[in-house]
């Protein structure tokens, strides 16, 4: 049987159609949200279009909100709202608890738009192992528009400065980084169109007797009385990275 290409049906060659052979390019013209980075495999996902958001929630200040709302989203028709708060350094915390995973790498994506005003947001993943809490953090400083990783000493070590995002609930930006959990070390971390190696560099471990699991987060911190919201969209969490 012949089979030339373009052609994807058929024995036959077609002028018109050309061939699709990447499965994840077939994924996204489908309809999922994977279609920024797309590598390792994806061990869970949220649109957040379901009715109710399937996350816990916790904000420090009595005017601070979580909330699905339909103003605005990167695609869909819904994304969460998270106000810290008209309090000056108040969190507003989204977060979610999977079972642990065998060690290796593992991506973290989310696409977030908002938070004038708002001091961080912060992208949080922790490896509890009933015996320490291995803790990956990435923060974007919007005051000073800087990109920050939580490092080895729980400081925070800049990545990049004099990013100037457009901070606007309208424009989404895209943040995806990769933990190494064999070595307890940062790999790389996306921001949009650009890639930054931080590799070598450890992530913060602490003492926990927390029983053993995964956890993944955003908070975002307030800064004063006029605090916008932060907008999120889009989640993945992924493994087998390279």
């Amino acid at each position: 049987m012949v089979h030339t290409l373009p052609d994807y049906t058929s024995k036959w060659k077609t002028n018109q159609i050309t061939d699709v052979i990447d499965p994840g390019e077939a994924a996204a013209r489908l309809g999922s949200i994977d279609t920024f980075q797309r590598e390792g495999n994806v061990l869970w996902l949220d649109d957040f279009e379901s009715a109710t958001l399937g996350w816990h929630e916790a904000t420090e200040d009595v005017s601070g909100e979580v909330v699905l709302v339909t103003t605005y989203h990167r695609s869909g028709s819904q994304c969460v709202k998270i106000y810290p708060g008209t309090v000056v350094d108040q969190e507003a915390v989204i977060q979610n608890l999977l079972p642990i995973r065998s060690a290796g790498k593992m991506g973290y994506e989310i696409a977030f738009s908002g938070g004038t005003l708002c001091k961080y947001v912060d992208f949080r993943m922790r490896m509890l192992d009933g015996t320490n809490v291995h803790q990956a953090e990435i923060l974007f400083d919007i005051v000073n528009n800087r990109l920050e990783y939580l490092n080895d000493a729980a400081g925070q070590t800049v990545i990049a400065a004099g990013l100037d995002l457009l901070i606007d609930p309208l424009a989404f930006h895209i943040i995806k980084f990769v933990v190494d959990w064999n070595t307890d070390e940062y790999d790389r971390v996306y921001l949009n169109q650009t890639e930054y190696d931080i590799s070598g560099n450890g992530v913060y471990v602490a003492a926990s007797p927390a029983n053993r699991h995964f956890y993944v987060g955003v908070r975002v911190e307030s800064n004063n009385a006029l605090n916008a919201p932060v907008y999120v969209d889009n989640f993945i969490l992924t493994e087998n990275e390279r």
